[in-house]
């Protein structure tokens, strides 16, 4: 249980912060909800559990009219573990606020690319370099369809 708990802290840290800041030029957004350390321990894939797998993916979103995003995941590392769709399942409990959504409604090409990072304490991995220049253009290209 504590390590549950440890892990589910650690995760909120974590992924959070890369949610909220990627580089610096990217928009800030506000959000009315989101995921908390639970939501992501909960989603953090059982066999990246057992193995003590750290990883990442990175998420294109776009929003939703009621204001949830539509992510997928087109990049993860390592491949195999699921961090891609677990990345998904968390980010399904993101609400971008009234004042955020007003900003980029105007824009239906409006993507949100982040890097989400799966961490397991007591530390990081370092994310290789082919993975993070990919993580750069990933999501350039036409919008997601918004269902």
């Amino acid at each position: 249980m504590k390590y549950f708990v440890a892990c589910a802290m650690v995760a909120t840290l974590a992924v959070t912060a890369a949610f909220a800041q990627e580089t610096q030029a990217a928009p800030t957004y506000t959000w009315e909800a989101r995921p908390d350390g639970y939501t992501f321990a909960r989603n953090y894939p059982q066999r990246a559990v057992d193995e003590g797998v750290q990883g990442a993916a990175v998420v294109c979103c776009t929003v939703r009219s009621d204001r949830t995003l539509n992510c997928t995941s087109p990049l993860e590392w390592p491949a195999g573990y699921g961090f891609g769709e677990s990345s998904i399942a968390a980010s399904r409990e993101f609400r971008m606020s009234e004042s955020s959504y007003a900003e980029i409604r105007s824009d239906p090409n409006h993507v949100i690319r982040r890097t989400v990072r799966w961490v397991l304490p007591p530390g990081a991995v370092d994310l290789p370099a082919e993975f993070t220049e990919r993580a750069r253009t990933v999501c350039n290209g036409p919008a997601v369809p918004v269902s």
